[in-house]
């Protein structure tokens, strides 16, 4: 549940800088690997897919829809978790 707090901020700061420059990286993204290797899922899109070409890097866009499948599976999922009391 910590996890998905800290991308969830993540996230928001994202937002803030993507629309500052359509090619801001996704802080949340290695926060989202840890969990997917965690819980034994899988969050990143294929990066073979069309969408994320790039001539010389991977596409940021692959990195944020990582995150966003990450959060997709936790507002679906979190009800199996217990937050830790404070």
């Amino acid at each position: 549940a910590l996890g998905f707090t800290l991308v969830q901020n993540e996230e928001e700061l994202y937002q803030k800088a993507v629309a500052k420059s359509p090619d801001a990286f996704h802080g949340g993204y290695f926060m989202t690997c840890w969990l997917e290797g965690y819980l034994g899922e899988k969050f990143a899109p294929d990066p073979n897919d069309k969408r994320y070409k790039n001539t010389t890097s991977r596409d940021p866009k692959w990195f944020a829809d990582t995150v966003a499948n990450g959060l997709k599976w936790w507002e679906k999922n979190r009800e199996r978790f217990k937050a830790p009391k404070p």
